[in-house]
């Protein structure tokens, strides 16, 4: 699960023509960076949501970083202006002890909670793994 750091910020700056703008580049980036094994989709809002079949939590994190620093790299630009977003990332591997799919999606939900608490300048990662939390700077 990812979700764009301060949205509401960049809606109420530069209007909803430019989070639009955000959201079609951060969605570009994802689309650009997933295998074509993955599924990606908007989740809502600036959620958007990532399944890495047969990939591990630990595998999981490089992807989310590379995708990242893509984001944090590229620019947005809409007529003069160019704006720069970083994005936050909730990591959860499938467990064989999850009851279903929505607490697999919960337990995503609350490691992406847990990870836009605490952007500073570089995102962290939670990765949630089997019973436990587990962060990583």
């Amino acid at each position: 699960m990812l979700d764009i750091d301060h949205f509401k910020k960049v809606n109420d700056t530069f209007g909803h023509i430019i989070g639009d703008a955000v959201i079609r580049t951060v969605s570009s980036l994802l689309r650009g960076s997933k295998r074509q094994s993955d599924i990606a989709g908007r989740y809502g809002g600036e959620e958007l949501g990532v399944i890495l079949p047969g990939t591990t939590a630990e595998h999981g994190l490089y992807f989310t970083e590379r995708l990242r620093n893509r984001v944090e790299e590229a620019t947005v630009s809409v007529d003069v202006r160019n704006i720069r977003v970083t994005i936050s990332f909730g990591v959860c591997e499938w467990a064989p002890w999850m009851k279903n799919y929505e607490q697999w999606l919960s337990l995503s939900d609350s490691a992406l909670y847990s990870s836009k608490k605490m952007v500073v300048i570089k995102p962290p990662f939670i990765c949630v793994r089997n019973v436990g939390m587990r962060i990583r700077f």
